[in-house]
């Protein structure tokens, strides 16, 4: 049966009876019961792309990824998408994952809606100043971003709080005595790489001391590489923070490399991704931990409020705790 014959049952519109199916706030409790109780006695099963040409929409969400240079999705983008799965799927909402560069995200955005692709547009580690999120509120387009920037338009925004996790690291350090400290960090094109280098900018300061920070893709080789090079040196750091758990497994490699995982102290951020563990690393190692998963689901969830016509912005920041590995209970 379709749609329109389960409509001629009722005798109801097909808007009136899609939108009872799909649980919308405008269609009585009455009529949805009713709706749903033949739906149920004639053996409907819902055409998806029927549903979307009867009430306007796609039934997808687009989600929208830097394209890096090494090609492929991290562990922390990975588990960002199961988070957002978790909640789209039981709201009818498919994934349109969408990879772009710098340089034609815009364009990506537009060919989003003008091909009527998805129904939202979640845009995931903005730049500092990002024009998607100008262009897309000018469009009313509903989109969430996971991120914090600074581009001055009102938006919607989940994130995570970097400034204050990077600064947390860094001046967890120098209270314990460290005062060559280095500072791995995510490229410059994001905001959160902004905001964290801000914070650890605010420690040095606070310290009087000059920075150490290096901006790089985050993985398992550069943190390698950039740990080993450093170690190298003639005044070589004490310490080290890491804005990722990939780059600091890469530094962990070099320092035990070296023979000195007794005298370098490590603080890392950690996504909370099951199978990257901590302990792959230091055993003297601290953490900032925020699981990425939930953040994904508030994001996903902030995503279906604002495709409400009448849905306000609102914005999010979520403070990571700092804790030990052995407070962790992680494996």
């Amino acid at each position: 049966m379709k749609l329109k014959d389960l409509a001629r049952e009722l005798g109801l519109s097909l808007t009136t009876v899609s939108r009872a199916l799909n649980n919308y706030p405008e269609v009585s409790d009455d009529t949805r019961a009713r709706v749903k109780r033949v739906a149920d006695r004639v053996g409907y099963q819902p055409n998806i792309i029927a549903r979307g040409l009867a009430v306007g929409e796609i039934g997808a969400i687009a989600v929208m990824v830097p394209k890096e240079s090494t090609s492929y999705l991290d562990p922390d983008t990975i588990e960002f998408l199961v988070g957002i799965a978790e909640v789209l799927a039981p709201a009818g909402q498919d994934i349109l994952l969408v990879q772009s560069s710098r340089d034609e995200s815009l364009e990506t955005c537009r060919n989003i809606i003008e091909s009527r692709r998805a129904d939202a547009i979640i845009i995931c580690y903005p730049a500092p100043v990002d024009s998607r999120v100008r262009f897309l509120a000018d469009a009313n387009f509903p989109f969430v971003v996971y991120g914090k920037s600074r581009t001055p338009v009102a938006h919607t925004w989940v994130d995570i709080d970097h400034r204050d996790a990077a600064f947390r690291s860094t001046a967890f350090l120098f209270e314990r005595g460290h005062e060559k400290i280095a500072a791995i960090e995510g490229p410059v094109q994001f905001a959160f790489a902004e905001e964290r280098m801000a914070g650890i900018r605010r420690a040095f300061d606070q310290f009087e001391l000059p920075p150490c920070i290096i901006n790089d893709t985050f993985c398992d080789y550069t943190g390698y590489e950039h740990t080993l090079r450093l170690l190298r040196q003639a005044s070589p750091p004490t310490a080290f923070v890491y804005g990722s758990l990939l780059s600091a497994i890469g530094g962990g490699r070099a320092i035990r490399e070296l023979g000195k995982q007794e005298r370098i102290a490590v603080v890392t951020q950690d996504n909370g991704v099951p199978y990257l563990s901590p302990k792959n690393i230091l055993p003297r190692m601290t953490m900032t931990s925020f699981p990425i998963r939930e953040a994904a689901k508030r994001v996903a969830q902030q995503t279906i409020r604002m495709m409400d016509v009448n849905a306000a912005i609102e914005t999010e920041s979520w403070k990571p705790r700092l804790i030990s590995i052995a407070q962790s209970g992680r494996d």
